[in-house]
């Protein structure tokens, strides 16, 4: 007859407590990494970041996928068929919180799916109201980054200015953080000396297109037709992601980027930025670091399946990239 021994029963106890690893019961987990674009420049450091996070751990597979633009239905669509793909945790870009919140990410926690946030996170509004539905924030501290954006407008014009802000999506929580915090830069210890052109600030919706055209309209209608627009401030890398377009249109206004009528401070500083930089068709680029959100992404994500503690917030780097002569362009965390 079977008898259970004190050993025994602790063994069964311990066993039903802490589950085995994957690697000792031959599962596979996979965690899907969902950014607001699948095409875009900054997200492809953070794919090559989860797809490296993935190998070195044993037997997890990262699901890199992106919808074709940055529209929070087509996100949405992405999150909903990932969970009946069956995966093991999400990390998710967030396009619009409240849009989300109500549809794919309420199926993923009916499923029991970890969540987790990078880049972007949900709004001020859905934390307050579901402080759990996710495990973490992994990215840039969005208001520290538009104060680095803000602060190196200000050295460039230390007597202010009048400035227009080129923003991506108006429902971003993050970059509308970012925006906070470059605005509350230009004011501090400035008051009265900055002031945003009426016709700003702008929203290129994540398009690269669209951004730059809108680039192209300030530079026509507030800096050169009214003669206001003195500042310009892109808070994401998005016109310059048509960098062909980018050097031929700011090539035709060298002279007044070289004597400083106008100034381009802009967000990000992905390898084609820096060489526009470096041509000084912009005056400065403030920098993330999307290789470590993937990759962080998915080391969390590993955790939270295996029961173990994390942050709240993991902020990764930023850095300022500024052009010191004709060919030398040095970047500082």
């Amino acid at each position: 007859m079977f008898k259970l021994t004190a050993p025994l029963i602790i063994a069964l106890f311990i066993a039903l407590i802490f589950p085995l690893p994957n690697t000792a019961t031959g599962k596979t987990l996979r965690f899907a990494i969902i950014p607001k674009t699948g095409n875009s420049e900054f997200y492809t450091p953070v794919k090559h970041g989860c797809m490296n996070a993935a190998e070195a751990l044993e037997d997890v597979q990262c699901i890199y996928r992106g919808p074709e633009r940055a529209d929070p239905r087509l996100q949405n669509n992405i999150i909903s068929d990932l969970i009946d793909e069956g995966i093991d945790g999400l990390a998710v870009a967030v396009i619009n919180s409240e849009f989300i919140e109500e549809r794919s990410i309420a199926k993923a926690r009916k499923a029991g799916i970890p969540i987790v946030t990078f880049d972007s996170d949900f709004s001020r509004a859905t934390l307050s109201n579901n402080h759990d539905i996710r495990k973490a924030y992994i990215g840039t501290d969005n208001y520290q980054f538009g104060q680095r954006l803000g602060e190196l407008a200000k050295q460039h014009r230390p007597g202010g200015g009048t400035y227009c802000i080129i923003s991506g999506h108006k429902s971003a929580p993050g970059l509308a953080d970012r925006m906070r915090g470059t605005i509350n830069a230009l004011n501090r210890n400035n008051s009265g000396k900055w002031t945003q052109y009426e016709r700003c600030p702008l929203f290129c919706r994540d398009d690269p297109e669209v951004a730059l055209n809108q680039l192209l309209y300030i530079l026509d209608d507030g800096c050169m037709n009214t003669g206001h627009v003195d500042t310009i401030i892109i808070l994401g890398a998005w016109p310059q992601q048509r960098p062909e377009e980018y050097l031929t249109s700011l090539s035709k206004r060298r002279a007044d980027l070289d004597s400083k009528k106008i100034i381009i401070i802009v967000g990000d500083t992905l390898q084609n930025q820096l060489q526009l930089l470096e041509q000084g068709l912009a005056h400065g680029n403030i920098g993330q670091k999307p290789y470590a959100m993937g990759k962080k992404a998915i080391e969390i994500l590993y955790k939270i399946y295996h029961g173990e503690p994390v942050p709240n917030v993991i902020y990764t780097p930023t850095e300022s990239c500024v052009r010191r002569s004709s060919s030398d362009v040095i970047c500082t965390e």
